[in-house]
């Protein structure tokens, strides 16, 4: 009779254990489009990846700190140039043009392929308070991925960062352009704090970030949305490995057709998301 118990004991956990790994298998198989949250993933990405290239070359040209280093290149190995000028534009003291060239020759290391250019201009140094720096697209493509607009971050002080994305006219939006001429738009206000490697200045690497703010847009499909980013942490750890995505936190977003929100994990390097649908149910996706 015992062995009986314990047979059927066995035959349940494993029953549970299978088919819970189905439901997520089938979570994952049929979570419900979102082109949304898709897209807005990809903006974000595609801005972020513009400052890490843009912290890059500062870092280069000693704008990060005080070592000035000889490597044109940065980590993306398919800058055709990068070149520093002394400017005297309003508060600005410094521009360094990161150039791509104007057609897709090599990939860079992460696999991706870009052309046009990237203006850095800053008033003084990443570290030092009040510095603003100002990152501006020109003829920017991404895998024929057109992305046009500003980043603008400024040290308030206390290793505290504001970030805004606009467009490069007035307060604009910022627009992602794909080959078929869809198009996404994107503004944000956010803050970055700087939490971890702050006492290794010359390593990147081990740097982290938790943000929070707000954004809203237009996705390729006429969704209206508006977002909320909750303690979103980043590790340039991540970045350094080409993935864009932050490791913890949650994002919310609002739009006519419902309220959904992706929650980025426990810490992880990865795309792997929790994503709550409009219907209420969670799927675990990779974006």
């Amino acid at each position: 009779m015992k062995g009986y118990i314990y047979k059927v004991f066995i035959f349940l956990v494993v029953s549970t254990f299978f088919v819970s790994a189905c439901k997520r298998k089938k979570d994952a198989e049929y979570a419900p489009s979102d082109g949304t949250v898709s897209e807005t993933n990809d903006i974000q990405n595609q801005w972020d990846n513009a400052l890490k290239i843009s912290e890059d070359a500062l870092d280069q040209n000693g704008q990060f700190d005080a070592t000035v280093k000889t490597s044109a290149q940065g980590y993306l190995g398919c800058v055709k140039s990068i070149v520093k000028e002394t400017i005297a534009e309003g508060n600005f003291i410094g521009r360094i043009t990161i150039d791509f060239g104007t057609s897709y020759t090599n990939a860079c290391f992460d696999g991706k392929i870009r052309r046009g250019k990237l203006i850095v201009k800053y008033t003084g140094k990443y570290r030092d308070d009040n510095t603003v720096i100002q990152i501006k697209t020109e003829n920017y493509y991404v895998n024929n991925f057109r992305v046009e607009g500003r980043r603008t971050v400024t040290n308030t002080g206390n290793h505290v960062y504001s970030v805004v994305d606009a467009g490069l006219v007035g307060t604009g939006y910022t627009t992602l352009t794909t080959i078929d001429n869809k198009i996404t738009t994107w503004k944000s206000t956010r803050t970055r704090t700087w939490t971890e490697g702050i006492s290794t200045p010359t390593v990147l690497s081990d740097d982290e970030y938790l943000i929070s703010g707000v954004a809203d847009g237009t996705s390729s499909a006429g969704d209206v949305y508006s977002m909320t980013i909750s303690s979103v942490t980043v590790k340039l750890l991540c970045y350094s490995a080409y993935l864009y995505m932050p490791v913890s936190g949650l994002v919310s977003i609002t739009s006519p057709n419902g309220s959904r929100s992706v929650n980025y994990g426990n810490g992880s390097c990865d795309r792997n998301v929790q994503y709550t649908h409009t219907n209420g149910n969670t799927y675990d996706i990779t974006l």
